[in-house]
């Protein structure tokens, strides 16, 4: 009977202790499922504090950087402006003394002929320094005011500006405006004007008497197009990959005056304006400049 009670003893302590270490197995798992749970928050939250950190430090070389290319576009612009007077003051001086020879000098033929030459010598390095500083400042500037402008009436002022030169070389100059009474594009007037001039004085330059030029203005759902058209000179098909490259002039342009920076600086502002241009020529035939700018 004491054996009973003893093993009725050990029953109750053997109970009694395994369901201790059942209630501290759950109360142990409970407690690290805690512990893990916020060692996991813990994480996550560093994780987080340096993701903020670094995002910071970010915004911060950004800044710097926008500050540094800010204060280098100035610098830039400081520095194109003093080039500008300093280049084109001699050329002033050049125009002077031949204004004065030209007045007082009783030239014959041969000098007259020297100082024709001389003049345009003159006219040609002003159109190249104009232009390397109008391509300069096109690369530096970011910015791009864009205002809602009639391209049929930039056009037209355009033309208007040639017509005395279409005249003189006996050309046609046809627009066509396909129905069109009014095309709004936003964009640069001055700067589309600037693309408009170079591209109708190219047309003309390479046409000869009795020749047409064909200004068309047409609208797509995505794009405002201008296609300017000639029969000139034309050029070469295995030329028209070069003819945006800086300085480059196509070989039937010989003895044509020209600083090979007018399509670079067209193909500038219309890519600032989101636009794409393209020319297509066939040689001794005409060439087709086509200038797409975006509606919207």
């Amino acid at each position: 009977s004491e054996l009973h009670y003893e093993l009725e003893d050990y029953k109750q302590a053997y109970d009694y202790f395994k369901a201790a270490d059942k209630h501290f197995r759950v109360n142990y798992r409970e407690q690290m499922g805690k512990q893990i749970a916020f060692l996991e928050v813990q994480q996550r939250t560093r994780e987080a504090l340096y993701e903020v950190e670094l995002n910071q430090r970010e915004v911060e070389r950004l800044k710097k950087e926008n500050e540094h290319a800010e204060m280098l576009t100035k610098l830039k612009d400081k520095l194109l402006n003093e080039a500008s007077h300093d280049l084109k003051h001699p050329l002033t001086a050049i125009y002077l003394y031949l204004d004065v020879l030209e007045r007082h000098i009783k030239a014959d033929e041969k000098t007259h002929q020297t100082l024709h030459k001389l003049r345009s010598s003159a006219n040609q390095m002003e159109m190249l320094i104009t232009s390397l500083l109008d391509f300069a400042r096109l690369q530096s500037q970011s910015s791009l005011e864009r205002e809602n402008t009639d391209l049929i009436r930039l056009v037209r002022n355009v033309l208007r500006t040639f017509q005395p030169m279409a005249q003189k070389k006996r050309v046609a100059i046809r627009m066509d405006l396909n129905g069109l009474t009014q095309l709004l594009v936003k964009l640069n007037p001055n700067e589309i004007k600037r693309v408009g001039n170079n591209v109708i004085s190219n047309s003309l330059k390479y046409s000869t008497s009795n020749k047409r030029i064909v200004v068309r203005l047409t609208r797509s759902e995505q794009w405002s197009k201008l296609t300017v058209a000639d029969e000139g000179v034309g050029i070469h098909v295995d030329e028209l990959p070069f003819i945006f490259d800086q300085f480059y002039r196509a070989s039937s342009s010989s003895g044509i005056e020209g600083t090979g920076l007018g399509l670079a600086i067209c193909k500038a502002i219309v890519e600032r304006h989101n636009g794409r241009i393209e020319v297509q020529s066939v040689l001794n035939k005409g060439t087709t400049v086509i200038i797409c700018l975006p509606n919207q």
